[in-house]
């Protein structure tokens, strides 16, 4: 639904109502950088969507507090839609940018390490948001994106010289009816360092994704290889390798409780290695209402234990046109 900016809904549906619902995640985490071993009621975050004329789409989401904290502006996107037999999306603002669908969207607590991990002093974000510009086509049965973007602050800074920039891209095999997606994707990137001097980056990395069919779970694989020029500001190069594995399985119809296990790898190049795994379990408490509970990992360091209940709820729908 978000790949396609909301256009498998009708335009009709979209210009009859104004979607907005509200969100709000009680939070706790026995490793969490902030408040550790508190329960952070301080999540909540509401959603704005909807659809001009017959060619324009809109998200906006804004969180009121995060993790205790002041809130911010997280995605902020419009998109044209009448490209290329309306099977294109030109898309602009602050969104998430070309990258396996797990990376920015999963029901696992615990982000991919993989998306994250850090060579030197650079993190490889490849699932942050970013302001800027991006193309999606998605023909019958395939999917093809490129988006260029920098730092996820405010619009004001996001393209200052000190933040990081980059071009993504993903190309995959999408069929809509089928249970499979395996696809490409990769980025090139610059970032400013503290010593002085910028580090050129890239990635490349290959995914297949099968949901559950016929009593059997679902699975993902996921291998990433990047390449630093200039990690820690002395010339000395690193390629960095990473993998994710899981295996999920709905144990309720409509996927309504799931249980989920991902073992993960990072090797940043430098001479450190991270294992991780976790096991989650997410499930339906009522109406709008869902809960996840989590186990976690880690090379030397203690298990972790993670929960979350998870209320989003809509809020109004205004009619705009029509009845």
């Amino acid at each position: 639904m978000q790949r396609s900016a909301f256009t498998m809904i009708p335009p009709k549906i979209l210009h009859r109502a104004l979607p907005i619902w509200f969100s709000e995640q009680a939070t706790y985490d026995t490793q969490a950088d902030f408040e550790p071993h508190h329960v952070q009621f301080g999540n909540a975050n509401f959603h704005l969507d909807g659809g001009v004329g017959d060619d324009v789409t809109f998200h906006i989401q804004q969180w009121l507090t995060s993790g205790d904290q002041a809130g911010f502006l997280d995605t902020a996107w419009v998109s044209y839609n009448n490209l290329i037999a309306r099977q294109a999306h030109l898309q602009v603002g602050l969104m998430p940018f070309p990258s396996p669908s797990f990376f920015p969207f999963w029901f696992d607590i615990s982000p991919f390490a993989a998306a994250e991990y850090t060579v030197g002093e650079h993190t490889q974000g490849l699932d942050a948001n970013r302001w800027g510009y991006q193309l999606d086509y998605e023909p019958k049965n395939f999917a093809i994106e490129g988006g260029w973007g920098a730092g996820g602050d405010t619009l004001g800074t996001a393209f200052d010289s000190d933040q990081d920039k980059a071009f993504q891209w993903r190309t995959a095999y999408t069929p809509r009816n089928g249970p499979l997606e395996a696809g490409l994707f990769g980025s090139v990137g610059t970032t400013p360092l503290a010593e002085g001097g910028v580090d050129h980056y890239n990635t490349v990395a290959a995914y297949v994704e099968l949901d559950p069919v016929h009593r059997l779970p679902g699975a993902l694989v996921f291998y990433n290889v990047g390449y630093d020029g200039n990690p820690i500001a002395t010339g000395q190069a690193a390629t960095s390798h990473s993998y994710a594995a899981e295996i999920y399985y709905p144990l309720l119809k409509n996927w309504e409780t799931m249980l989920s296990a991902r073992t993960e790898m990072t090797v940043d190049g430098l001479g450190n290695t991270q294992h991780d795994g976790i096991v989650d379990l997410n499930f339906r408490i009522a109406k709008f209402l869902r809960g996840t509970v989590e186990s976690g990992f880690a090379s030397n360091s203690k298990p972790a234990w993670r929960w979350q209940i998870w209320w989003a709820t809509p809020l109004m729908r205004c009619c705009l046109t029509g009845t």
